[in-house]
């Protein structure tokens, strides 16, 4: 009677130890699967960030820059190819459809005013031209230049003093009007003001601007009223 009671007693300790152990596997495999979980949710994040941070450099840059944060894991020609497709053959943009109220109307009442108009965008050529033509409003600009025709985009100040130097216009007398931290730094390095449209969509850091507007329309009124010089 009592070795069998020994033998069941170690019998149920074993069955406990293993019980015990696939439970303490499963809790590990848990924490671990957390901490993957976390590792990958903060490396999104700073994928994330950076990209947000790099917005309105250069196509070619963000492709560089994608293509580190994967770890060279795809290349860059390839990254390109997909940018490509998904832009302009899956999910073509409709500009039109997507620009802010009342744009060509603002737009042509400062060209009607005579001040000179610039685009100074790091886009590529055709979704400048594009752009502007499918909202109407390529007329209304006296310079337009693209990220390919820039050899330092922005936040580098090269494509704002092109463009001043291009309008006859002086750079203290111009007004740039961004939205991106990268394109406010290029506006404040050209030595320019820089007013910039109030964004809630991308958490772009703008503390940098020397004025923040909710709209277009805010930011023409203001530029009445201060009757800045850049005028032909």
């Amino acid at each position: 009677w009592w070795p069998s009671v020994q033998f069941a007693g170690k019998d149920n300790l074993r069955q406990q130890s293993a019980q015990t152990l696939r439970r303490l596997d499963t809790e590990e495999a848990e924490r671990t699967a957390v901490m993957h979980r976390r590792e990958s949710l903060k490396a999104l994040q700073n994928t994330s960030e950076s990209l947000v941070a790099n917005a309105s450099t250069t196509t070619t840059a963000n492709i560089a820059n994608l293509y580190r944060l994967l770890d060279g894991k795809i290349s860059k020609k390839q990254l390109a190819a997909d940018n490509d497709r998904y832009f302009l053959a899956d999910h073509p943009i409709n500009y039109r459809q997507i620009m802010f109220p009342g744009v060509p109307e603002e737009v042509k009442k400062l060209h009607d005013s005579g001040r000179r108009l610039a685009v100074c965008s790091s886009s590529p050529r055709a979704t400048v031209d594009d752009s502007l033509r499918a909202m109407g409003i390529e007329s209304y600009f006296d310079y337009v230049e693209s990220g390919e025709e820039i050899e330092h985009p922005k936040p580098d100040p090269d494509t704002y003093l092109r463009a001043a130097a291009a309008l006859g216009v002086r750079p203290q007398n111009c007004v740039v009007y961004e939205d991106s931290r990268m394109g406010i730094e290029a506006g404040k390095r050209a030595g320019m003001y820089t007013a910039a449209r109030e964004d809630r969509r991308f958490g772009q850091d703008q503390s940098r601007a020397d004025k923040i507007v909710k709209d277009i329309q805010e930011l023409t009124a203001w530029i009445g009223r201060e009757d800045c010089r850049c005028r032909k």
